[in-house]
């Protein structure tokens, strides 16, 4: 049960979530609803992220499939132009009736759950009904904890993430297929011989927020910027160190280069060590949070990504996990029209980096020298490769993949 203490640290999202079902209460009854009968897809995703809105995206906006989102967080006016409808639900038989009550209207081709948690796609596999149902792979801690050899039966530091991963070996074995986040998911799938339908979707850019692609000029001081997940100081640095930023602060300043950080709207704690450190520090600087879909334009006022931490601090991190991870915010960064920093630790980015020129590789103790290889680049060559990069990593071009995937399941 979480107490005052954890919402009390989360204050903002707290107001952040109270304002969209504001916005929710007063927009979504005035929206149409569709026709009786018509084909709809469902997802459900009870904290819903820019993930989300670019699967469901381009089947809305491509394939002209009708979506329907069921979610407790979420930026309504964000996601509702990934969606027809939004619902809320608060409990999982509020959850039942609802998709139920959808599916008396519509024809629902499939319904698309969510880990984290992995509970609300089980209560859809577990349901009475005709429609198949997929889920869509956030995060997976059976993958994380497999591939990094931990046994979270033995180990006090990941025993609380046992309930979850037992979830998952049956959610992910029950389900009717499986949208992957990464190669590591079906990696394995293969290791223990499960035979499960899957489609890869790795997170990719969205060319309807694509900013125009300016080249950097040479300003007085450089600038890098970082948006999304950072943690607090205080918290347990086994488990949340290859987040926690402020000793950057020292180390940007020593390289006289400008270090903005945006906190990730849904992760938005109270930041004591980095409030300090921006007073006393005028290369590192902390900003509010922007919304989802405004993040791009306001970051792309910056010359650099920064996708550097050293993640291999990080628990669940394996050598098969850098293998195939590739993050929300290193696409984030194409979208904004900014090359990218890496210090190469996951592998997946630097194969994007070699094949289209996007950004450029540090060394792991980074950003000490990072002056020096700043004045190496080549920004009109960095310029092109993020134009390169955005385009492959297009997922408006993976629309019809995805519904032939939905429609194979269903056949199936």
């Amino acid at each position: 049960m979480k107490g005052i203490d954890y919402y009390w640290q989360r204050r903002k999202v707290v107001k952040r979530v109270v304002r969209n079902l504001g916005d929710w209460a007063v927009g979504e009854p005035f929206r149409a609803k569709g026709k009786r009968g018509e084909k709809v897809v469902i997802f459900v995703c009870q904290n819903v992220r820019a993930r989300t809105f670019n699967i469901a995206y381009p089947l809305h906006a491509r394939e002209n499939v009708r979506t329907i989102l069921l979610s407790t967080v979420f930026e309504y006016k964000f996601q509702k132009k990934a969606f027809d409808e939004i619902h809320i639900f608060f409990n999982y038989d509020e959850l039942r009736r609802k998709v139920t009550k959808l599916a008396q209207r519509y024809e629902v081709v499939a319904v698309i759950g969510a880990t984290e948690p992995i509970r609300q796609s089980r209560v859809l596999l577990d349901m009475e009904r005709s429609w198949p149902v997929l889920i869509d792979q956030f995060d997976s801690y059976w993958s994380g904890t497999h591939f990094a050899g931990i046994d979270p039966q033995t180990d006090e530091n990941y025993r609380h993430v046992l309930p979850e991963i037992e979830e998952e070996q049956y959610c992910f074995q029950k389900a009717d297929g499986i949208i992957a986040r990464s190669g590591e998911l079906p990696l394995l799938f293969e290791e223990l011989g499960l035979s499960i339908p899957t489609l890869l979707y790795e997170d990719g850019c969205n060319d309807i927020y694509f900013q125009p692609l300016g080249v950097p000029g040479r300003q007085r001081e450089w600038s890098v910027v970082y948006p999304g997940i950072f943690y607090p100081m205080h918290l347990d640095p086994k488990i949340y160190g290859s987040a926690q930023l402020v000793p950057m602060g020292r180390l940007f300043a020593a390289e006289k280069i400008h270090f903005h950080l945006y906190p990730s709207p849904i992760h938005d704690y109270q930041y004591p060590e980095y409030k300090a450190e921006a007073d006393r520090n005028p290369y590192f600087h902390l900003h509010p949070s922007v919304d989802f879909d405004r993040v791009q334009k306001e970051i792309s006022q910056y010359d650099f990504g920064w996708y550097a931490n050293d993640f291999l601090s990080y628990g669940f991190t394996s050598e098969t996990y850098r293998r195939f991870a590739v993050s929300t915010k290193f696409c984030t960064y194409l979208e904004a029209g900014l090359p990218v920093i890496s210090n190469g630790q996951h592998l997946r980015s630097v194969d994007v980096i070699r094949e289209t020129g996007c950004g450029f590789l540090v060394e792991d103790n980074a950003p000490v020298g990072l002056a020096k290889v700043l004045e190496r680049q080549n920004l009109e060559e960095l310029r092109r490769g993020v134009e390169r990069a955005r385009e492959e990593m297009n997922v408006n071009r993976m629309g019809g993949k995805l519904l032939r995937f939905i429609e194979s399941v269903t056949e199936g």
